[in-house]
């Protein structure tokens, strides 16, 4: 799963609990950053199998959870470095009028 796959299945989960605490469908796919009304259903219906405005009248409840990432650093070497600072850039002398 992409990145970008997460984020569009979160964030139509909080779609989901939002048109189910009574949300209108408009309000809610602006708020969550859809373009048109019509988009917005296609991407729900695509989601979930049903409408926005079907989910407010049978409350169907479909969730998609958080993940957890864990990283772990191990090991490594040490080694030696040294940080040098440089400015590099180009100067002239600009004449101002009045």
């Amino acid at each position: 799963m992409t990145l970008a796959e997460y984020i569009k299945n979160r964030r139509l989960a909080l779609v989901n609990q939002d048109l189910i605490s009574g949300g209108r469908v408009t309000e809610v796919a602006f708020c969550y950053g859809y373009q048109t009304v019509e988009g917005f259903s296609r991407a729900f219906r695509k989601w979930s199998g049903y409408l926005p405005s079907e989910i407010r009248k049978i409350e169907i409840q479909k969730s998609f959870p958080k993940l957890s990432f864990y990283i772990e650093v191990r090991g490594g070497i040490s080694m030696e470095f040294k940080i040098e600072k440089q400015l590099v850039g180009v100067s002239k002398r600009v004449s101002i009028q009045f």
